[in-house]
C-alpha cells in the first residue's frame, strides 16, 4: 500500500477527495446571519456627499456635514457638532449638485462619537450614525416620495 501522497492539491484536482464549493469556503459566508464582527444588516457604500442637517429633536438648525458611507437603512456622517443619541433628525443629502438632486431624509441618531483620526478639522470632529427611516427625492423644490 502506498504512503499518503504529500503533494499539494488544488481545487478541481481529481485526487482531492472533497474539493468543496464556494459555499463551503471559509472566506465567503452565504449566511444571512451577521458575523460577530460585522452586524450590519445591509451593504454600505463608501460615498462622500455633502449633507445639511435641517432639524434635530424638533428644533430647526442648519448644520453641514458629509457622508462617509450610506446604505438602504442608514448613513454615517462626519460633522462638527455632536447630536444626542435617539434624537430625531431631518437631513438632506445632495446626491448630484450639478442637477440639484437631493434626498430629504428623516431618521434618528443611532450613535455619536468624537473622532480623533484625520481629517477631523476639515471633515468634522464627530461621527454620527443616522437611520434612514423615510426619504423623499427633491429636485428644484419639487419632491417625489420614496420609502
Amino acid at each position: 500500500m502506498p504512503l499518503l501522497d504529500k503533494r499539494p492539491r488544488v481545487f478541481g484536482d481529481p485526487g482531492l477527495v472533497n474539493p468543496g464549493t464556494v459555499r463551503d469556503s471559509p472566506r465567503i459566508s452565504r449566511s444571512r446571519e451577521p458575523s460577530p464582527v460585522d452586524r450590519r444588516a445591509s451593504i454600505r457604500y463608501p460615498l462622500r456627499l455633502p449633507v445639511l442637517i435641517v432639524a434635530a429633536g424638533g428644533h430647526s438648525m442648519s448644520l453641514t456635514a458629509h457622508t462617509c458611507n450610506i446604505s438602504s437603512t442608514g448613513v454615517l456622517l462626519r460633522c462638527s457638532e455632536e447630536l444626542a443619541v435617539e434624537q430625531t433628525v431631518e437631513y438632506v443629502i445632495n446626491l448630484y449638485p450639478d442637477y440639484d438632486l437631493r434626498l430629504r431624509c428623516k431618521g434618528r441618531v443611532e450613535r455619536s462619537a468624537r473622532v480623533s483620526t484625520p481629517p477631523a478639522p476639515a471633515g468634522g470632529a464627530y461621527a454620527l450614525a443616522l437611520t434612514l427611516e423615510t426619504f423623499e427625492f427633491a429636485r428644484q423644490g419639487k419632491g417625489s416620495s420614496g420609502r
